[in-house]
């Protein structure tokens, strides 16, 4: 698509622009739809109701090299976004052999119960149980994961995580 092509708009039943996906007249190429009565090629970010452009990244949970006896140890990460609203938010993990492992959701909050098994090369794999939750506010991203280690005799070492996130610049939670 070059830059003084429209692509896709989708024009309320009075005429005006509520859903553009191609070039917007600062010459972004996006899919945004607006709140209704708002023109989506003029509409503030807090206007919008969608936008796919957003903030990627990752981050990875190292390991643990012993989580003692019936406790459990907690660990946070936190991204800064400071977009100044509380945005829409997705994260996830990668489960292996399964696919993605879906995480997010705030408000309100989710929390995801996730045990590792045997398919992770560890032997003593099912005696760690990760809760992973996340959540994000009007600067921030969180990400929290604890690891509960349900065997009542001995310590066990918990593997490392990778948690992907996407932020959307665009279109807030209300």
């Amino acid at each position: 698509m070059s830059k003084q092509q429209v692509g896709i708009q989708i024009n309320d039943v009075g005429g005006l622009p509520h859903a553009r996906f191609g070039v917007f007249p600062d010459g972004t190429i996006a899919l945004r739809i607006a709140q209704g009565g708002i023109d989506v090629t003029q509409a503030t970010p807090s206007q919008l109701v969608f936008s796919d452009e957003q903030i990627v990244g990752s981050y990875t949970f190292p390991a643990i090299a012993s989580v003692s006896p019936s406790n459990t140890t907690n660990q946070l990460q936190i991204v800064p976004h400071n977009l100044g609203y509380i945005p829409s938010f997705e994260t996830k993990m990668q489960v292996y052999n399964v696919g993605d492992f879906q995480i997010s959701g705030f408000p309100p909050i989710y929390y995801s119960n996730w045990s590792y098994n045997a398919a992770f090369g560890d032997p003593l794999a099912s005696l760690i149980t990760n809760f992973l939750t996340s959540g994000v506010d009007n600067t921030n991203l969180y990400i929290t994961r604890q690891a509960e280690n349900v065997d009542s005799g001995s310590a066990h070492p918990a593997s490392a995580i990778t948690v992907y996130y996407r932020i959307f610049e665009y279109g807030s939670i209300t």
